[in-house]
């Protein structure tokens, strides 16, 4: 059973609190230049009850992070929570790139000239073709396999690749500021939030203006007019 000395009782009209958590809100409010709920910030040394009250903030005080200290402070929760919501919009727009680049990806591979042995080759813009290990595929045997209309191109395949290694890096960068913003032993300054926010703004709009790269129906025909034009007659066909 709770009693008055429990840290969960009835305070001062504030049922389910704890008295730290009481505490903490009255402290922010005096920052923010609002009366508390509690008369506690008071000379009055003659009453028992302020006293321990006062004893009892300064314990809290003492076990706060260097990031719950900053915190009572108006302003910085505001430019901290501020900040904050840009890293989680920044991370909803990766995201969303990240799904739509995969999904590109997957449609590149499926569209990709397959060889007898399953393996996919992209189209270079010489004729010939290479296969995603890096393999070289001549002109002469790109002649014989069967190449459609919206086959892949190597610079097509190249382009996504890239893409999905940058979204990494900022998916990286990503989480490097969300470290930073929420460190409770190193806080960031004013001004490093101020900084962290319009970065994460930036970073937003750069994933959303960033296109993918597609081919174009001429991109592939000119690589296939170039197989086209080889004399297979002679050639010993494949084995």
């Amino acid at each position: 059973m709770s009693g008055p000395g429990d840290d969960i009782t009835v305070l001062d009209g504030e049922r389910g609190k704890s008295r730290d958590q009481i505490i903490l809100e009255d402290i922010a409010k005096e920052r923010a230049g609002a009366s508390t709920r509690i008369t506690r910030f008071t000379d009055t040394e003659d009453n028992p009850e302020l006293k321990e009250k006062k004893k009892r903030e300064a314990q809290i005080r003492r076990v706060l992070t260097a990031l719950q200290k900053r915190l009572l402070d108006p302003e910085y929760k505001r430019l901290f929570d501020k900040a904050n919501a840009s890293v989680n919009r920044a991370q909803d727009t990766l995201n969303q790139a990240i799904d739509n680049n995969e999904a590109h990806i997957a449609d590149l591979e499926r569209r990709a000239v397959k060889l007898t042995d399953g393996r996919m080759v992209f189209i270079c813009e010489d004729g010939s073709g290479q296969t995603k290990d890096g393999d070289t595929v001549t002109r002469v045997d790109m002649a014989r396999l069967y190449v459609p209309d919206d086959a892949t191109t190597l610079k097509e395949y190249s382009a996504a690749t890239k893409r999905r290694s940058d979204l990494a890096k900022s998916a990286d960068q990503i989480e490097a500021a969300r470290t930073e913003i929420n460190d409770r032993d190193n806080p960031a300054s004013k001004e490093r939030l101020t900084e962290i926010e319009r970065d994460m703004r930036d970073k937003r709009r750069q994933l959303e203006e960033t296109p993918i790269m597609r081919n174009t129906f001429s991109d592939v025909a000119t690589s296939k007019s170039r197989v086209g034009k080889l004399d297979l007659s002679t050639v010993p066909q494949l084995q």
